[in-house]
């Protein structure tokens, strides 16, 4: 699965907009740390390459994000990936 087409799942599963994914900014958005630790997942891109694709963050917010929602939210990652799954 393409970055880009895991960004515009996990947009439209909790009705935001794409960019609103990908732009710098967003802290604590559930949205998307899932759509980023997805294309971790998924995608087979670096850290470093994950945070170019949302905004420019650094890797080590990158892998603070994906640590977080494994942990704080695990039930949203679950159905994310059910969701996904299905496509």
């Amino acid at each position: 699965m393409l970055p880009l087409e895991v960004i515009r799942l996990a947009a439209k599963n909790y009705a935001v907009p794409e960019r609103t994914l990908v732009e710098r900014g967003g802290y604590g958005l559930e949205a998307r740390n899932v759509a980023m630790a997805l294309v971790w997942e998924r995608c087979a891109l670096s850290l470093r390459e994950i945070g170019q694709l949302f905004g420019g963050i650094d890797y080590s917010a990158v892998a603070q994000r994906i640590r977080r929602i494994n942990k704080a939210n695990p039930a949203a990652l679950r159905k994310a990936r059910r969701e996904m799954s299905n496509v």
